[in-house]
């Protein structure tokens, strides 16, 4: 059973403070989620002001085409909320082990589990993103699949702005996406790398290829978590998630800074002091902003 609740984050303090998250999914044990469910919560206040922040900018900058921004301008919130929510509540909240395991799947996928973890999440998101009746629930069409799979392949080449040296992706949610992208980009040439002006752009080429191709490592990913695959896991993260193109690197971290688009985003969060009247019954609430960053 899943428990889901759309939260708007109105003061986020300790590890949640100034660096928030877009949603969070427990309980992280397995055999936990299969007995019991889940509960997650989607910070809806929180995605929509991320996107807003650096959607035009980066759009604008690492979209290949007039079409594709557009096709953000439209959709883009929507895909960037329906994404977050579907890796949440279908991503971690499913799956099933096989009776064969006596563990849960992260003790046998030791280093490698997180970054999978993730990817099954994302690509859960993905492949749902096209189901009908999800269409009709969310007030969606096609054209909202079809830009959140567009932003998926360029934020993989945007990310590279946080990796300001070396060669390798150390972050478990950068290395799933690295990874998604890399295996379809080689596997089913749906994502292509296009030089255009002297920079290079990642530009989604066939659609429902690429959604093939997303439910085939989708079953991968969910076949070697079920089974505790540590070989597998180690052959797919190592190939495909961690070293990185150090040029289009170096190129993306100058075209960000030409346009001055942050690694990462904090949030100044308010405080809160209660109003009595004589009886003292709080009958207002002042906000003001004292952090400083």
């Amino acid at each position: 059973r899943t428990v889901t609740a759309l939260a708007t984050v109105l003061i986020g303090v300790g590890g949640e403070g100034p660096i928030s998250p877009l949603g969070i999914n427990l309980p992280n044990a397995q055999y936990i989620r299969e007995k019991y469910g889940s509960k997650n919560f989607i910070l809806t206040n929180v995605s929509s002001i991320m996107h807003k922040l650096h959607a035009e900018k980066a759009t604008k900058e690492f979209a290949l085409t007039e079409e594709e921004i557009e096709l953000d301008r439209l959709w883009g919130e929507k895909a960037d909320l329906l994404e977050t929510t579907l890796h949440e509540i279908l991503g971690h909240g499913s799956g099933k082990t096989s009776e064969k395991l006596t563990k849960d799947p992260h003790e046998y996928l030791k280093e490698f589990y997180s970054s999978l973890e993730e990817a099954r999440a994302d690509l859960l998101a993905l492949w749902h993103i096209f189901d009908e009746k999800l269409a009709e629930i969310a007030g969606i069409d096609k054209k909202c699949g079809e830009a959140l799979y567009n932003y998926y392949a360029r934020a993989d080449l945007l990310r590279l702005r946080a990796v300001k040296t070396g060669d390798r992706l150390e972050k478990d949610h950068a290395r799933a996406r690295h990874m998604i992208v890399s295996y379809l980009m080689e596997k089913t040439g749906a994502i292509e790398a296009v030089e255009k002006g002297g920079k290079v752009y990642l530009r989604v080429t066939d659609i429902p290829r690429m959604r093939q191709g997303i439910g085939e490592l989708l079953s991968l990913i969910m076949r070697i978590k079920a089974e505790g695959d540590y070989e597998e896991a180690k052959k797919l993260v190592e190939k495909y998630g961690i070293k990185i193109n150090t040029k289009w690197r170096d190129q993306v971290v100058k075209r960000a800074e030409a346009i001055d688009l942050p690694d990462h985003y904090a949030f100044v969060m308010p405080e809160l002091e209660p109003v009595r009247n004589s009886q003292g019954t709080i009958v207002d609430v002042k906000i003001s902003y004292p952090l400083d960053f």
